[in-house]
């Protein structure tokens, strides 16, 4: 579908951008060099970035999906720092398993969004809109 939209993020980067399926951009390398980029589908505002600070960062995503017209669920592999792309700020995220509420971080100017989940191992995060 070339109107589809993704979001990219380039590896150490905290800034995603935005782009069509049928876009292209040029990226430089320095002899030797490497970039690495996470590109994502926005599905209904939100797109799952992965773990930060990791080559493969989507690889820490099990599935990702909308529970209902509200609720968006994330289950991950195990802990760490976890990045979305997310057009509006969520009202809390949480920890499904437990339901305890987790502190995130949201930039409005970039609409990043990453939270931090206690602990290791596999769990599901809840993003409620």
């Amino acid at each position: 579908c070339t109107d589809s939209v993704y979001a990219v993020l380039e590896s150490g980067s905290r800034e995603p951008v935005l782009r069509k399926a049928d876009e292209s951009w040029r990226v430089s390398l320095s002899p030797g060099g490497f970039r690495i980029f996470t590109v994502s589908a926005v599905n209904r505002g939100v797109a799952p970035l992965g773990i930060l600070d990791m080559f493969n960062s989507g690889g820490i995503f099990e599935s990702c999906c909308w529970e209902n017209t509200t609720t968006y669920k994330a289950a991950l592999a195990s802990g760490g720092e976890i990045a979305f792309y997310s057009e509006k700020k969520p009202v809390r995220v949480e920890d499904s398993s437990t339901g305890q509420e987790i502190e995130y971080i949201y930039n409005t100017d970039t609409r990043f969004l990453t939270v931090k989940p206690e602990g290791t191992g596999p769990r599901e995060l809840s993003l409620v809109f």
